[in-house]
């Protein structure tokens, strides 16, 4: 879907900032940042700064092996991974 067509599914959104994350599946946010478990390749989770939401930046990507990040959990300390 391209960011013309989000009026078509959703009300009273407004878009603030987008980034396209290749394989990008669960996402869990913690304060100023997410953490976006990869389900296809490159398989792994990426950890963003949301701090500035117009303007995300990756500042860290975690490779795992196997199959893609099936389970990601986050406990404010530790992150704990399934693949």
């Amino acid at each position: 879907m391209d960011a013309s067509a989000i009026g078509d599914v959703a009300r009273n959104v407004e878009r603030i900032g987008h980034m396209d994350i290749p394989g990008g599946g669960q996402v869990t946010v913690h304060g100023d940042l997410a953490f976006v478990g990869h389900i296809d390749p490159p398989a792994g989770t990426s950890i963003f700064d949301i701090s500035d939401p117009a303007n995300p930046r990756e500042t860290a990507f975690y490779k795992t092996f196997g199959n893609g990040l099936h389970r990601f959990d986050f406990d404010g300390t530790y992150a704990y991974l399934s693949t």
